[in-house]
């Protein structure tokens, strides 16, 4: 499954210039898919910036990764691998 603009991160906090913004991502997809460059096609238009974090919630896993954003360009922004925060399947 790819990135669907109708689905952005949404920011959380952060300034209104500059980096630091918190997003959170909420999708069906693993971190390991957010984490290809270039996954949120329309970042820059969304505002994020390198230095800011991103939460990406995995339905799939109930988990949760912390990502940093590396870099941003016209076509896309690239995050971090990340750091796993919580993952635990729901077995419901």
């Amino acid at each position: 499954m790819a990135y669907a603009t109708s689905n952005p991160p949404m920011r959380l906090f952060g300034p209104l210039t500059g980096a630091g913004s918190i997003w959170q991502y909420r999708s069906t997809e693993l971190g390991t898919a957010v984490d290809a460059a270039g996954y949120f096609t329309n970042a820059k238009d969304l505002g994020m910036k390198a230095g800011d974090m991103v939460l990406v919630f995995e339905s799939t896993t109930n988990g949760m990764r912390s990502m940093g954003v590396v870099s941003v360009t016209s076509t896309g922004a690239d995050l971090s691998d990340g750091t796993t925060i919580g993952s635990t399947v729901n077995s419901d």
